[in-house]
């Protein structure tokens, strides 16, 4: 067999060396799009959490604040003081007696934590930045409680305020 030096059926390095600059820049390109998009899916998936945090907690206190009796539930400064301490209007803490239980519920460090029966349970943990609870009366002898509730986590933050009516 000869070598026929006309003969240009392959490629030239020119030519590969053209290809393989443009496929690095592709390769490239797609791997940032990649890592961004990740990025992307995890903060909402951090932020949903948060959300659903939220949600959890308001929803917890809403429905044991309608079913507790408004004048055996109290808010306090703080959870040291729902045994002993004096009642606050303005607090972190709130003692709520619901027919046949009594539970606390309370900011601890960043946690939000039940007290039922004894045990603390730490329900959301790192989470809690503001949880204030102030108990109102209106004229006509009804009470509500203003529930102020802000979290955060890994740059996220939410806040949320409700206003729940004792049912008596």
């Amino acid at each position: 067999m000869k070598f026929d030096a006309s003969n240009n059926n392959g490629f030239t390095l020119v030519e590969l060396g053209i290809t393989v600059v443009i496929s690095s820049i592709l390769v490239l390109v797609i791997g940032d799009l990649t890592i961004s998009s990740n990025r992307h899916f995890i903060k909402g998936i951090r932020q949903a959490g948060l959300q659903q945090d939220m949600t959890f907690i308001m929803e917890m206190l809403t429905n044991n604040v309608r079913e507790s009796c408004t004048d055996q539930s109290f808010v306090y400064e703080d959870s040291s003081k729902a045994d002993c301490g004096p009642i606050s209007t303005n607090g972190t803490c709130i003692k709520l007696k619901i027919p046949e239980r009594e539970v606390v519920y309370f900011k601890g460090g960043r946690d939000f934590v039940n007290t039922h029966g004894g045990s603390k349970v730490r329900l959301v943990t790192n989470k809690i930045d503001t949880l204030l609870f102030t108990k109102t009366y209106l004229v006509d002898s009804s009470c509500f409680i203003i529930i102020h509730l802000a979290m955060s986590e890994f740059g996220h933050s939410i806040s949320s305020q409700q206003t729940v009516f004792f049912r008596n």
